[in-house]
């Protein structure tokens, strides 16, 4: 038998056109889901997180995790993906330029949650 249960609705203005392509993965004690959210005005789009002790119940952060901002994400970013390498964390993600060339892009990071 497979069950299905929702675990993230849209419920900011940063997530009013679509969430989807969530990834989780474990950080220490919690689960940690990256997660593509567009808004409909602008249609932009950003990196979110959320997180869970127990993976039913999942508390979101309210600002975006990753928001466009350099050359190659001017316009969206979306599509998130964890890496953690020789002791460092990244996020792979895709991300669209002012000329409309989408690229993967890979961020090192400090801290997710």
């Amino acid at each position: 038998m497979i069950s299905s249960k929702k675990i993230i609705s849209q419920t900011n203005n940063y997530e009013s056109y679509s969430i989807y392509a969530p990834f989780v993965f474990r950080l220490g004690q919690n689960l940690v889901m990256l997660y593509a959210a567009w808004s409909k005005y602008p249609l932009k789009g950003r990196i979110m997180t959320a997180k869970s002790k127990d993976g039913n119940v999942w508390i979101k952060n309210k600002k975006p995790f990753i928001e466009p901002s350099f050359y190659f994400d001017k316009k969206h970013c979306s599509e998130p993906a964890f890496l953690e390498f020789q002791g460092s964390h990244y996020v792979i993600y895709e991300g669209c330029d002012c000329d409309g060339n989408w690229s993967i892009i890979k961020k090192r990071i400090s801290k997710i949650i």
